[in-house]
């Protein structure tokens, strides 16, 4: 959560799903907060958050339930994350 107001938006979703991802002992991670908390924490609207998973979604980083997601490829959402 380090310097996010530097990040992009879609830096900020990474990186917060990165974080959520560390902090779960399950694969198909529970997001702990809505969409428009976690836009509030990252200071992005409701719509950004949204567009934002769903372009990490169409990249095959993750897939998306509506209350759970799924890292696909790591090493790539970390590198988004950066």
């Amino acid at each position: 959560m380090l310097l996010l107001g530097r990040k992009s938006a879609g830096e900020r979703v990474a990186s917060l799903l990165v974080e959520f991802a560390e902090r779960s002992p399950e694969d198909n991670v529970a997001f702990p907060l809505t969409r428009q908390q976690m836009g509030d924490l990252l200071g992005l609207s409701l719509e950004t958050v949204s567009r934002e998973l769903s372009k990490l979604k169409a990249r095959g980083l993750i897939t998306l339930s509506v209350k759970h997601f799924r890292v696909e490829d790591e090493a790539c959402l970390r590198q988004r994350a950066a």
